[in-house]
């Protein structure tokens, strides 16, 4: 690749020109080939696919009943309709196709980019991040997909050479969140801890 300045020959990971000394720009932000760009805009035609999946169902179904004795005896109130249960449908399969998706981003070697991609992650976790106490199963591929971002922010952090600075509890909960069983087991044994200490305390008093 050249510099976008001088046009003499540069490395890709290369930030500053070592013949004309000024920064590189990759990229502008509205290019069309902007990886980060190309890489929304895959996440967003994720979300479109499956939600046109989902339409045309609904329109077989209704297309089915329309033509058969159902439909000619009923009429059209019959016909399914876009639901809450669709759009949980819709969210959950685009859940589990987006975590897939940023699973199998293939990062570049760029400074520059690597910051941008932390970035994206870092904010993508927060905004899908499950609550410890939220039921696992329900939020199994919110869960996946937050993971996902997760581990492609570390990715880009050892790329860049930064320290993780995750607290210990957040990774222990975490771990937790991931191993839903083991979650729910020590929540329980806990709580039959502290009732045998409030026993063994009232018991105490009372003597």
């Amino acid at each position: 690749m050249k510099c976008n300045h001088c046009k003499n020959p540069v490395k890709e990971q290369d930030v500053i020109c070592e013949w004309c000394g000024r920064e590189i720009s990759l990229f502008q932000s509205n290019d069309i080939n902007h990886p980060i760009n190309n890489f929304e805009e895959e996440l967003r035609r994720i979300e479109t696919q499956t939600r046109k999946e989902i339409q045309a169902r609904i329109d077989n179904r209704n297309n089915s009943i329309k033509e058969g004795i159902v439909g000619k005896i009923f009429g059209t109130s019959n016909f399914e309709e876009w639901d809450k249960d669709h759009e949980k449908e819709l969210r959950q399969k685009v859940y589990k196709l987006q975590s897939k998706a940023v699973a199998n981003f293939v990062l570049p070697t760029n400074p520059k980019l690597l910051r941008e991609i932390k970035e994206l992650a870092d904010n993508n976790y927060r905004l899908n991040k499950v609550s410890f106490w939220d039921e696992g199963d329900k939020n199994k591929n919110k869960l996946q997909l937050s993971l996902a971002w997760l581990h492609l922010s570390n990715l880009a952090k050892n790329k860049l050479g930064i320290k993780n600075n995750r607290s210990t509890v957040n990774n222990i909960v975490t771990y937790l969140n991931k191993n839903s069983t083991l979650k729910w087991i020590l929540i329980f044994c806990a709580f039959y801890f502290l009732l045998f200490v409030i026993i063994a305390l009232l018991n105490f008093f009372q003597e």
